[in-house]
């Protein structure tokens, strides 16, 4: 019998099964795939951490969107991936729907900047922090050049927005006794969305009209023996007549003046108003053409107002100067020159119309 010394190691030597073998195979399997799992969720945790935390673009340019009523949610997102706004449009949605909180993305106009997080971009959509524009009225604009000037910053519908402001129906509504809105859409600067309905836009112009025509001033015109219509009337000749400030209240005299004796009023702003397609040049043939608001060959004030006049023209109107004059004429520097008599007039319109040839001949 061998005898082994002592130093001697054992190596224990195991056979593993087949079965064995597939287990191995198995556990190596599952740990390599949540291995790769938590890669995948770790590289994707990166990804939403970096879309939460920093913007497109730190530079913060502005782009100013448009979101139409109806418009889906991937549509939207898109759009503001493109406007490079949000850098993920599928990241987007997940967070639209995670922090919904009971509130949908409203439509409007908004200004974004490429600067602002993704949380920032969905309240303000949520929201509905749209975006106002700033139009200003010019003292003097009729309904048509407001129109227009609306139009053009795509504010309104021009054929819609003159439909209205037209409409005999729209001036009962707003408690106005006139024909139409003319002379009541108060110039001043507003702030408009697009997407506002024309009639809300006309709606705010009328309410700042009510805020300067308060009971107070009503009741003073009434004591004056006039209405509010034909006040806004003779507002609008005197507002398209004044060059200067200081005369208003001189020139709104000379109106009055005319109509305390029944004297025609003489005004070419008014006949110009009742000139369909009026070309820029007022011609004899223009004053002999007897329509609705030609002072020169009709008595008394027009029909209605030919402007939509400011506030000091308003007020001209309604505490005019105390003078006796009844004629005016253009110095051709912006003023008039006034007179008492119809001989001291002619001879100003002699003198100023002498000048005004010596400065075309120039």
């Amino acid at each position: 019998m061998l005898a082994y010394p002592e130093s001697t190691k054992y190596i224990d030597i195991k056979i593993y099964s087949k079965n064995d073998t597939q287990i191995m195979r198995k556990r190596v399997f599952v740990l390599g795939v949540i291995i790769c799992c938590l890669g995948v969720v770790g590289i994707a945790g990166i990804k939403v951490y970096a879309f939460l935390t920093i913007p497109p673009d730190g530079e913060a340019a502005e782009r100013i969107l448009l979101i139409q009523p109806g418009t889906p949610l991937r549509r939207i997102a898109e759009t503001l991936q493109e406007a490079s706004v949000i850098s993920d449009k599928n990241l987007f949605m997940i967070l639209a729907r995670f922090y919904k909180k009971g509130k949908s993305v409203k439509a409007g106009e908004y200004q974004f900047t490429t600067s602002m997080l993704p949380t920032e971009v969905l309240t303000k959509l949520q929201d509905g922090k749209i975006y106002f524009r700033s139009a200003t009225i010019p003292e003097g604009y009729t309904l048509r050049q407001i129109a227009e000037l609306l139009a053009e910053q795509g504010l309104v519908d021009k054929k819609k927005f003159l439909a209205i402001v037209f409409n005999p129906d729209t001036a009962a509504e707003f408690k106005l006794e006139a024909p139409n809105l003319e002379g009541y859409l108060f110039p001043n600067t507003y702030y408009i969305h697009r997407g506002m309905e024309e009639k809300a836009i006309i709606q705010e112009m009328v309410n700042e009209f009510w805020q300067v025509m308060t009971p107070d001033l009503q009741e003073e015109i009434r004591q004056k023996g006039f209405t509010v219509h034909e006040i806004m009337t003779l507002a609008s000749i005197v507002e398209k007549e004044a060059r200067v400030p200081e005369e208003r209240e001189l020139i709104s005299a000379v109106y009055h003046n005319r109509l305390k004796i029944k004297m025609k009023l003489d005004s070419d702003p008014s006949v110009i108003y009742g000139i369909e397609d009026f070309d820029g040049n007022l011609t004899r043939s223009d004053l002999e053409k007897d329509t609705p608001y030609n002072t020169y060959k009709r008595r008394g004030l027009p029909p209605g107002p030919i402007a939509n006049p400011g506030r000091p023209s308003i007020m001209a109107a309604i505490r005019p100067a105390e003078v006796k004059y009844l004629y005016f004429v253009a110095r051709n520097d912006g003023t008039h020159h006034f007179s008492l008599t119809y001989q001291e007039h002619l001879r100003a319109v002699r003198e100023y119309q002498k000048n005004r040839k010596k400065d075309f001949r120039k």
